[in-house]
């Protein structure tokens, strides 16, 4: 998997996004890592691209939080597989539409 992929998968809009990334003391095990440096991507950043699993049992997904005009997407870790979820910046949109719930 890769972020970009991640992304892409939830329409992100590329033009209007900011996305934020943190580095972590073990790559492998980023739900219990303590974090060392956080940093704006720009799209063409070489870490959207690098590859990562997604298993159960150790979160490996890189610890990201992105906004674009409309979402701000962010990382729900259960049982070790992290997903890439997204809830719209303006409330009023879940007034017709299901309110997301990212509990499992």
């Amino acid at each position: 998997m890769k972020i970009r992929d991640e992304l892409n998968g939830q329409n992100f809009d590329w033009e209007s996004g900011k996305i934020i990334y943190q580095t972590t003391e073990n790559k492998m095990d980023t739900n219990f890592s303590k974090y060392k440096k956080v940093e704006f991507l720009e799209k063409n950043s070489p870490i959207l691209d690098e590859e990562f699993e997604n298993e159960f049992g150790g979160c490996t997904y890189p610890p990201i939080i992105a906004e674009d005009k409309e979402f701000i997407y962010f990382v729900v870790v259960y049982d070790g597989r992290g997903d890439l979820e997204k809830i719209s910046k303006r409330i009023e949109r879940y007034l017709t539409a299901p309110i997301p719930f990212f509990g499992y």
